[in-house]
């Protein structure tokens, strides 16, 4: 009982496919008034099929389907054609359907046909398209058009429909009448401020609004590509480091990684590198987007390299070019700002005596003289068993399969050497440098600056507390 517009040409039937040797193409039909098609009919088997074609229709009107054959003795491998035409006089309003049954093969085959005539009364305006999102550096070509169609209640496009935009200062061009398919249009202007913006579209008593947003153009602000730790640049920041992007318009959300590895899109965000050379292209792993702040992993694929070309791109929205400086070492203390005393080195004491909990030190629980300290530290170059970009440093016991660090840095606390049992990047974590040293016992007392050295480059100082 469904009618064709719910149920198409029904189920297929899988164990008829495997019995039958009789093929039809098309596989439904969909009349424009008056028009026909032609039937492809083909035997796939060894022996002549001789097949009976019969119009079921379904509802009753004026004009008939016409078969320009009944019958076909289908030979093996010569496909057949069978006209179907609807001929007569157009009906009035209503949806109309029905079927070819082909009969004599080893199954039926059913061939659904339908056709509509309207009553270019309007039932409903569809959105073709829906909303926009631009910024104003887009040229008047990118700007998107907005689209609608107007049917009435079988489907059947009205045209001649007057409809008007408003505000008209958002639009470019637009028609007043819809065309034969029932689609009318309207292009927007370029847009000189950001935020929401909505046109409404007013057709046959009924108002559509289109809503979409104009978005700033992503900016990178002068010198505000730093070093993720401590916001140093030096003479360049490190590949396989993260670096903080500093601007406006910079993300559209905000939001922070939550997969095990870092993402090349966030928010609908990328951040890419290009050589001057032209020789090396490739995308960053994004950990955290804000509309004024980036952060991403420099790829490890610009080793080598002295600086390279950043861009902030959000869909068809780019940043202007960012010349980044880049060197092997950029070496610098992650570190925890709500500390009473000011920034401190982020920073775990792990006691000599194994009894004590380990615990993070702070100016109101400093280090101890003897202790082991583990700090997180960025950009201290390249390692051995080294982790794609934005993959994690392999999880590991087997200390011949840690990710160390190909120079050994050197640590110093007020101004004493201290011993680095272990620098490399953290297992499971992405582009996250550890070093493990143990505090000299003549390590001053009270807050400290702390100094990371590697490959001749030394950090910004941090400071640490000591007791």
């Amino acid at each position: 009982p469904a009618r064709v517009t719910g149920m198409g040409a029904g189920k297929l039937n899988l164990g008829y496919v495997a019995q039958t040797t009789v093929a039809v193409s098309p596989s439904t039909l969909s009349f424009n008034p008056l028009s026909a098609y032609t039937l492809t009919l083909s035997n796939l088997g060894a022996a002549t099929v001789p097949l009976q074609l019969l119009v079921h229709p379904r509802d009753t009107s004026t004009p008939s389907v016409q078969l320009s054959a009944t019958s076909v003795q289908l030979q093996p491998n010569i496909p057949q054609q069978v006209t179907v035409s609807l001929t007569g006089t157009a009906p009035g309003p209503g949806a109309y359907e029905g079927a070819i049954l082909i009969t004599g093969g080893a199954v039926s085959i059913r061939v659904p046909y339908y056709f509509v005539v309207g009553d270019n009364t309007l039932d409903n305006v569809y959105q073709i398209t829906s909303g926009w999102l631009v910024d104003p550096s887009f040229a008047a070509s990118l700007y998107p058009e907005l689209d609608f169609k107007a049917v009435d209640k079988y489907g059947v496009p009205i045209g001649s429909l007057t409809y008007q935009w408003t505000p008209s200062a958002l639009i470019n061009l637009a028609e007043t009448t819809t065309n034969g398919y029932g689609i009318g249009y309207a292009v927007l202007n370029q847009f000189n401020t950001t935020g929401p913006q909505s046109v409404n579209l007013s057709v046959g008593g009924k108002t559509i609004t289109y809503s979409g947003l104009v978005r700033p153009t992503p900016s990178i602000g002068t010198g505000r590509v730093n070093n993720a730790a401590n916001g140093n640049v030096g003479a360049g920041l490190a590949p396989g480091s993260y670096i903080a992007i500093y601007g406006s318009g910079l993300s559209p959300a905000l939001q922070v990684y939550n997969t095990p590895y870092l993402p090349i899109s966030l928010a609908g965000v990328s951040v890419s590198f290009d050589t001057p050379d032209g020789k090396v292209s490739v995308p960053a792993h994004i950990h955290f987007v804000s509309d004024g702040q980036i952060n991403v992993q420099i790829p490890w694929e610009l080793q080598g390299y002295d600086q390279a070309l950043m861009k902030v791109s959000i869909g068809l929205t780019q940043s202007a070019l960012y010349t980044v400086p880049l060197a092997q070492f950029s070496p610098g203390f992650f570190e925890n700002p709500s500390d009473p005393a000011g920034p401190v080195a982020w920073a775990i004491d792990y006691p000599a005596d194994t009894g004590q909990p380990a615990y993070i030190v702070g100016s109101n629980k400093p280090a101890v003289r003897g202790d082991t300290l583990q700090f997180y530290v960025n950009g201290l170059g390249p390692t051995t068993n080294p982790a794609p970009s934005g993959e994690p440093a392999p999880d590991t016991s087997d200390p011949s399969l840690l990710s160390n660090t190909l120079t050994k840095p050197t640590v110093t606390i007020g101004g004493r050497l201290a011993t680095v049992s272990f620098s490399g990047l953290t297992p499971t974590l992405v582009a996250l440098y550890a070093v493990n040293i143990t505090v000299p016992l003549d390590a001053p007392s009270g807050i400290q600056p702390l100094v990371i050295s590697i490959g001749g480059v030394d950090s910004v100082p941090s400071q640490i507390a000591i007791q």
